[in-house]
């Protein structure tokens, strides 16, 4: 009766030990709790084909749970059985029941790391182990799949204890072997799991650099974020390509900043399987274009970063509420450096010898709107479409109306056609950056920075 008692304490000992790693993972995921087990009895009892499917219930939390206890119940009985064979002593039975744990532990790995990567949960688990330089894959779950040199140890013990002389001082050593075999186990599979836990930080992505680096530096203590556009690149002109569909693979939300500035996102998401596109304009008094449009360019104003800043963090919040105190954070962090760039901005915008500049497309307006300066003219009427010859003549007369003496370009488009108009006029060519993501332009503080300095040098006849 004993032994039986013996059993069942072996099953739901081993079972709960099992439990509280992968708990411990979920937790630490960022997972709701019990997810693992709701995951596993669903793919197995009710068809879940998707993370959207899981559904943390009942029904599928015990299917899992009787599942797993009756394995543990069931090789806890082998073992009572085959130590009863070997040697009436419970050493042998401590070690071979540590040795089943072992073997069962590394199974439930197994079943996680197969299920997840067929269902997409988790990205490539074991391709993560890979990437890590093979720590997990060779000193962790793997480790607990090739015991080899554990049974090897187990063998040589029962030998000892049932036939060598030297069996009575080799049985505590067995058990504490047996014992450090556990814990090691244990141990090494809860620490990949953390590690794993860890890299499975949600996906986003953003489709330019301005948007990009606001949303990384709220999003960075919960998510990693993906950028679309490449820097260098028009977001007017560019072309989805199946490599930019593959790297949105499994992000959770795209953010955009829309108005026909990136419509081509929907193809990508489309592509990538996003469910969620995400614009970011609430709270921001949107410009009205001379065609009836909308000026897509706001987010060139740190007033409206702000604004931007306050919506990726409640659409993070939405994609994980159980880390808002942290999302909260980064983004009172960051609200402070918006507001110190802010005033340098306008420290070094002040005292300009004149207001008015000239584009070479319509980019700037929010910017100069916020910081008191004046567009008078742009060259292109459209990015990427060269001027009839009516507007160019409309846009020298401005030029000279307003007595500019520079005009500023963009790194993204050519300026080919604007060069032996601006040797007419006699201005010089400076540079404006909407974009960013280029040396020296790396943040986009950074990019606001450099677009006042070189406002405040060109205006000033100097070189930033």
């Amino acid at each position: 009766m004993n032994r039986w008692w013996g059993v069942i304490a072996t099953g739901v000992i081993g079972f709960a030990a099992v439990v509280l790693v992968f708990t411990t993972a979920d937790a630490i995921a960022g997972r709701p709790i019990l997810y693992t087990p709701a995951l596993l009895g669903g793919a197995l009892f009710y068809g879940v084909t998707s993370p959207s499917e899981v559904i943390i219930a009942p029904a599928p939390v015990l299917a899992y749970t009787a599942v797993h206890l009756f394995a543990f119940l069931v090789l806890g009985a082998l073992a009572a059985g085959f130590a009863s064979i070997a040697s009436r002593h419970r050493h042998v039975w401590f070690l071979l029941f540590n040795l089943f744990i072992l073997v069962l532990t590394h199974a439930s790995g197994v079943v996680l790391t197969l299920t997840e990567s067929l269902q997409g949960v988790v990205s490539g688990m074991a391709g993560r182990h890979r990437h890590h330089g093979g720590r997990c894959r060779d000193g962790g779950l793997s480790a607990l799949g090739e015991p080899a040199a554990l049974a090897r140890a187990a063998r040589s013990g029962v030998s000892g204890v049932v036939s060598g002389p030297r069996g009575r001082w080799l049985r505590p050593r067995v058990a504490s072997a047996g014992l450090l075999a556990t814990v090691a186990a244990l141990t090494l599979t809860l620490g990949c799991l953390v590690a794993e836990a860890r890299a499975e930080r949600p996906k986003v992505a953003a489709t330019i650099f301005p948007l990009y680096d606001i949303v990384r530096q709220v999003a960075d203590p919960v998510a990693d974020v993906v950028l679309v556009l490449p820097p260098g690149a028009s977001p007017h002109t560019f072309e989805p390509t199946p490599s930019g569909v593959r790297a949105l693979e499994d992000a959770r939300v795209l953010f955009v900043i829309g108005h026909g500035l990136d419509d081509w996102a929907a193809k990508l998401a489309r592509g990538a399987a996003i469910m969620r596109l995400a614009p970011v304009d609430a709270g921001i008094r949107l410009r009205r274009e001379p065609h009836g449009g909308v000026d897509p360019h706001y987010w060139l104003s740190v007033p409206n970063a702000k604004a931007i800043a306050r919506t990726v963090a409640a659409e993070l919040t939405r994609l994980a509420p159980d880390r808002r105190g942290e999302i909260d954070g980064a983004v009172a962090a960051y609200l402070v450096r918006l507001d110190a760039a802010d005033a340098e901005i306008r420290r070094l915008l002040a005292d300009l010898p004149t207001r008015r500049i000239a584009t070479f497309h319509d980019a700037f307006s929010y910017f100069a709107e916020a910081y008191g300066l004046g567009v008078v003219a742009t060259f292109e009427p459209y990015p990427g479409l060269e001027p009839s010859p009516r507007f160019v003549i409309e846009f020298q007369r401005s030029i000279r109306a307003a007595a500019v003496r520079v005009v500023f370009t963009e790194p993204q488009l050519s300026i080919e056609a604007l060069r032996p108009i601006a040797r007419d006029l006699g201005v010089t060519l400076a540079v404006l950056d909407p974009l960013g993501g280029l040396p020296g332009r790396e943040s986009y503080i950074d990019l606001l920075l450099f677009d006042a300095r070189a406002v405040a040098a060109a205006t000033r006849g100097r070189t930033p």
